[in-house]
């Protein structure tokens, strides 16, 4: 697998659903993980989503990615799990893509590795990350970290995962198939 998204209950279901569809087109291997011990996931508008496998069982060996999706109450459970936060060091420390949408910007401030990069996120969160600025665009690349700011960011947001893992043509041909107009 080349791509974990970490979720529990309140995810934000455009932002899970819509990232994972997008990279999935794009044919890159992505499993959802359930951060609590059961598949069954409630979204933040009482969608329900079923995860491919439970935190405990991912292998991230051969992982080049990890995701983020917003919902405040799935945030706020990601960011209080201290394995997750590990991960999240151990990735920063091998300079290995990090991807947070929405509120999900918050776990990387908790996990402390924003302090010198410049951020997106939705706007209420904004004076709760720690880092060297918070842009208002809707997707900001720094590096390995790549930060989308709300729920009307996520095809810019998938689509520059497709373009950091596969690169500016695979981007193109997914965009092309979908019919999403480009910023030039």
């Amino acid at each position: 697998m080349e791509v974990v998204v970490f979720i529990t209950d309140g995810v934000e279901e455009m932002e899970l659903v819509g990232v994972v569809d997008i990279l999935r087109r794009a044919q890159i291997s992505v499993q959802i993980a359930s951060m609590i011990n059961r598949r069954k996931i409630k979204g933040a508008n009482g969608i329900t989503v079923f995860t491919d496998t439970l935190f405990n069982q991912v292998d991230l060996n051969n992982c080049q990615m990890i995701v983020l999706a917003g919902g405040e109450q799935n945030v706020m459970s990601l960011k209080e799990n201290e394995r997750l936060l590990e991960i999240i060091r151990q990735f920063d420390a091998k300079q290995k893509y990090i991807a947070a949408i929405c509120a999900a910007p918050l776990v990387l401030s908790q996990a402390d590795i924003l302090n010198n990069r410049i951020v997106t996120c939705y706007p209420t969160f904004a004076g709760a990350i720690d880092s060297k600025e918070v842009s208002s665009e809707p997707v900001v690349v720094d590096g390995h970290i790549i930060t989308g700011k709300s729920v009307a960011s996520v095809f810019e947001f998938a689509l520059t995962l497709v373009e950091k893992l596969y690169g500016v043509e695979k981007r193109n041909e997914i965009a092309q198939r979908m019919i999403f107009t480009q910023k030039p």
